[in-house]
């Protein structure tokens, strides 16, 4: 008896639905009998016996009645004998293919009890390719799908079941299983397809009726969705449909684990349309979505609603209302997180749509479902901005809303203008889509985004307890508390009085910055007005384009680093950047100065088109010193905590004997600087597309992460050309001590220990590296990756370095040199006691390199230049004066540094014609000269010459002559003058070891 009168209720709301959802007056009565004829299918108790086929293509009714015939498909056509295709096994090995292509007819067709499969081939993988429909209707009407099962490892973007330009079709009991897995291919690192089970295309009078599948409707009119279990429902510009009994569900991978399958969607009903017209619904009563009624509301007018937590709800749509209170409303949480793919805003339990809606008031409502904030980055899908999904309240093209007094709930304004939202706490907002003249006054926000031009909006008085960005222009942003980030983009916004716990990103133009305490104010786009902010790190940042260099990839394929370059176009010249400070010293912007010295007391320089400055003796904290298109910069004697310097586009610098901890260098198109003897701890030096530079005596120590970190620069790399990298030391901790993606760049008797790879060569070509030390390093010595080709290794120490199965690794196609190297697991036999071990060593990797000369024992062939740093050239000394003259010292090449070194210094007056011995055998690198008999010249030069015990001498020689103001006499007192010998160059020892295992 109960379950008589349960099917008596279901008949009576089953009739009820489909008579009030179609009047006489738009259906004839033969028509209304149609879309009946659902209730004659039903789904098989027992599984059909499949006949295997390949897939069907129909154009036209000819073509119908044709294949008709040849296949012996029952029926002629008619209403009431339609021809029948049933119990198919149709496989599609094509993904460009569809299982059934029915186009152009109006005969009266049955497709039934059947199953499309697409095969899953070896790389399932679609991104990148075009997956065809299983099913494709196309201007077609009187046709059936019914009780179809459709299977494939992907989805199609174009539905599965597809209807263009098509009418009076009924598409029902059909099980289709690809959307699943279409939603859930984000977690392979792909891309979210925005497929559908059953996708109608400009078709109208329509049927969909209990199918298991999401449903898409565009631009179709009067269609009629019944009883359909879906994963989704969206209507875009689709007018009048009836939408009864439908129940919206998440969908459950086919694993069942819905942690694995975590960027799962999670079902809901979504409407769209560019007229209050597009949302206006036949009927839509009776849905569900997670067992829960979707309510749907037109034309309310002047109403309070209260939908307590005990009268929850799927979702509730409120269309074209004016004057209505939404309050006491609590958001729950749902299991899986939405994300939903370009910004479509979807949503989860208990969610409320308001569509052409105004004067609206959400008050006192809660919600604790989770949202992502900015801080949570590494919960923040790759392909995402900003989080931007699980709104609570959506309002589209909707005006003078009111949000106020409500906790934790995520608000969503789309074309939206003049709404004010105030008094709230820990609230989430999205501006979307031209959302403009909005008021956001005494929030505490967790996070505010804005994109697509918001405009004319003032944000005032609010503590934010993330970052937030705002793009468009117009906007007020004053008198805020940041705990993070703002990030500005537009034009012609304000950014004033407010306090920033982090950085000010400013991709605006014609922007006012002013009055702001924040950490830092980095600059994308110029004519800016930034005036009176107080700044505590790194102050301000310019950044007209991004320098970024990436790692090895066979490393670090998850992780990169970008160093900033600095471009200044000149648009720059017209910002207006005054009074602003750091850490309590004034920020130094100069342009277009010359000659004169930079004050002890500044907090940071920036420096544009300048020449002939003298930054030296400063002490920067957490700061950022800027050159750009400049020339003859000295930066000397001081001290970098926190900080760089970074320099572009200049020329003939000299950075020498500074101090750097947790900081660096970094050069970009760069031409003849000079980088000497500086210290630097947890710091790096960097060389992109820079020429002709001297980088030397430089001592850079990691030690700040654990060892080897491979998100970390290499302590020195050396991009660009003919630069001479010589006596430098990169120990402990960097995963790369050198990287030389440069060409014909000589790097001499510098150190690489204890880092993850002492020298990584990528890009590199004829590049000479001699004399080196290679100590220690953890995964290998030296590795050239195939980009790189012909550069030549030789005379180097390579000792204890790791690799499976040599110290080095060659991966190149084209090949390197490796000669004369001392390897300390290849140190015998050398059975004629030549110097060389008498097997080749064998380098690993694709190339098969081999050292064919490895020595013995360790390199001790001679030393490097003492090179000279002052005087070096165009400085101007009085007689009267002491002349400092300082050098960088000579090291002994290839060898441990155990014989002293001793210099003696020479003078010339007549550029190098006659030489003066100043000094004899002393051991320091600077000496104090002064000679108040010296006459006045402009052709003075300097002579360091360095010799060690054994007997090895290198010298070195003012690289342009300097000028001594002094008395006009003719000097009769020098000492003997003094003539360079002829010196030995080393690679004659080349030749003659060519030789020698030539003739063995």
């Amino acid at each position: 008896m109960k379950k008589t009168g349960l099917l008596i209720f279901f008949l009576m709301i089953l009739s009820l639905g489909i008579l009030s959802s179609f009047p006489i007056n738009r259906f004839t009565e033969n028509e209304e009998k149609a879309w009946k004829v659902h209730s004659s299918y039903s789904i098989l108790d027992e599984d059909p016996v499949f006949t295997p086929n390949e897939s069907i293509f129909i154009d036209g009714n000819a073509d119908l009645i044709s294949q008709a015939s040849l296949n012996s498909w029952p029926g002629d056509g008619s209403k009431t004998n339609p021809y029948v295709i049933e119990n198919e096994d149709i496989t599609v090995y094509n993904r460009s293919f569809p299982g059934l292509s029915i186009s152009n007819t109006d005969l009266h067709l049955h497709f039934k009890d059947s199953k499309i499969s697409r095969y899953r081939d070896v790389n399932p993988f679609p991104y990148g390719t075009y997956i065809e429909s299983f099913i494709i209707l196309k201007n077609v009407q009187n046709c059936e799908i019914n009780n179809i099962v459709l299977e494939g490892y992907w989805g199609s973007e174009d539905g599965e079941i597809r209807l263009e330009n098509c009418q009076r079709n009924v598409i029902s009991n059909n099980n289709i299983t690809t959307a699943v897995e279409a939603f859930s291919w984000i977690n392979f690192g792909g891309w979210i397809r925005r497929n559908s089970g059953v996708d109608l295309r400009n078709s109208h009078y329509n049927a969909i009726i209990d199918n298991h599948a999401s449903l898409f409707l565009s631009e179709s009119n009067t269609n009629y969705l019944y009883n359909n279990t879906v994963y989704d429902i969206e209507l875009f510009n689709s007018r009048n449909n009836s939408l009864i009994l439908n129940h919206l569900e998440k969908p459950e991978p086919p694993s069942g684990n819905y942690e694995e399958y975590s960027a799962a969607r999670i079902a809901h009903m979504k409407i769209t349309g560019d007229t209050v017209e597009d949302f206006i619904q036949y009927e839509v009563v009776n849905n569900s979505r997670g067992g829960k009624p979707i309510v749907f509301k037109q034309n309310l007018f002047n109403s309070s609603i209260s939908l307590s937590p005990d009268e929850d709800y799927g979702d509730f749509f409120l269309i074209n209302s004016s004057l209505v209170t939404i309050q006491n409303t609590h958001f729950s949480e749902n299991n899986v997180r939405e994300i939903d793919f370009f910004n479509e805003n979807g949503t989860i339990n208990g969610d409320i749509f308001g569509y052409y809606c105004s004067n609206l008031t959400i008050q006192n409502c809660s919600s604790d479902k989770k949202i992502v904030n900015f801080k949570d980055s590494d919960d923040i899908p790759w392909y995402t901005d900003h989080p931007n999904y699980c709104p609570d309240v959506t309002f589209r093209k909707s005006d003078n809303i009111q949000v106020k007094n409500n906790t934790g709930i995520y608000v969503l304004f789309e074309s939206s203008q003049n709404n004010s939202i105030y008094n709230n706490s820990a609230i989430h907002i999205n501006f979307f889509k031209e959302s403009t003249s909005n008021k956001v006054n005494n929030n505490s926000i967790n996070f505010l985004f804005s994109h697509d031009q918001t405009s004319y909006n003032i944000i005032g008085n609010n503590t934010f307890l993330d970052s937030f960005q705002l793009n468009g222009y117009d906007n007020q942003i004053i008198n805020n508390e940041v705990d993070g980030d703002i990030t500005l983009s537009g034009c012609n916004n304000h950014i004033i009085n407010n306090k920033v716990d982090g950085i000010i990103y400013i991709l605006s133009n014609y922007s006012r910055i002013t009055d702001n305490l924040v950490q830092s104010i980095t600059i994308l786009k110029p004519m800016n007005t930034i005036n009176r902010n107080v700044l505590t790190d790194r102050g301000l940042t310019f950044k007209s384009h991004v320098i970024e260099s990436f790692p090895p990839h066979f490393y670090w394929e998850f992780h990169h680093y970008s160093l900033q370059g600095i471009s200044f176009p000149e648009e720059f010249n017209q910002e207006e950047i005054e009074n602003n400070t750091i850490n309590g010293k004034k920020i130094l912007l100069l342009k277009n100065v010359d000659d004169i010295t930079i004050p002890t007391d500044t907090g940071q320089v920036i420096l544009i088109n300048c020449s002939d400055i003298d930054i030296s003796n400063q002490h920067f904290e957490s700061s950022r010193i800027y050159l750009h298109g400049c020339q003859s910069i000295e930066i000397k004697n001081s001290v970098f905590n926190n900080s760089e310097i970074l320099i572009g586009s200049s020329t003939s610098n000299l950075i020498i004997n500074n101090d750097f901890s947790n900081g660096g260098i970094g050069l970009f198109y760069n031409l003849n600087d000079k980088v000497l003897n500086n210290n630097l701890r947890d710091g790096y030096i960097y060389l992109l597309s820079c020429n002709y530079s001297i980088i030397q005596s430089n001592s850079v120590l990691f030690q700040a992460w654990e060892l080897y970190p491979r998100g970390t620069p290499p302590l020195f790399t050396i991009g660009g050309m003919r630069n001479q990298v010589l006596n430098n030391n990169a120990t402990g901790g960097g995963y790369i001590g050198f990287s030389v993606p440069g060409s014909l760049n000589t790097i001499e008797n510098c150190i690489s220990q204890q880092n993850g790879i002492g020298f990584f060569i990528s890009d590199g070509t004829d590049n000479t590296i001699v004399g080196c030390s290679i100590l220690e390093n953890e995964e290998c010595g030296m590795w050239l990756d195939e980009t790189s080709a012909d550069n030549m290794i030789s005379f180097n120490n390579f000792i204890s370095n790791g690799g499976d199965q040599s110290q080095a690794i060659d991966n190149t196609y084209y090949g390197n040199f490796f000669l004369y190297n001392y390897w300390n697991d290849w140190v015998s036999p050398d059975e004629d006691n030549d110097t060389f071990v008498d097997e080749p060593y064998s380098i690993s990797g694709f190339a098969n390199s081999k050292d064919y000369f490895p020595l013995s024992s360790p390199t001790n062939m001679t030393l490097t230049l003492p090179r000279v740093i002052i005087p070096n050239g165009r400085e101007i000394f009085y007689s009267y004066e002491t002349i400092t003259i300082s050098w960088a010292p000579a090291v002994e090449r290839y060898v441990d540094l155990l014989h002293p070194v001793k210099y003696s210094i020479y003078y010339s007056p007549d550029l190098g014609i006659s030489w003066y011995l100043m000094i004899d055998n002393i051991e320091e690198m600077k000496y104090d000269w002064f000679n108040s008999s010296l006459r006045s010249s402009t052709e003075y030069l300097i002579k360091i010459i360095a010799t060690n015990s054994d007997g090895l001498s290198t010298f070195d020689i003012s690289d342009e002559p300097f000028t001594i103001i002094g008395q006009e006499t003719t000097i009769t007192d020098h000492p003997s003058s003094f003539t360079t010998g002829p010196i030995i160059l080393l690679f004659t020892l080349l030749i003659v070891g060519f030789r020698r295992k030539k003739e063995r």
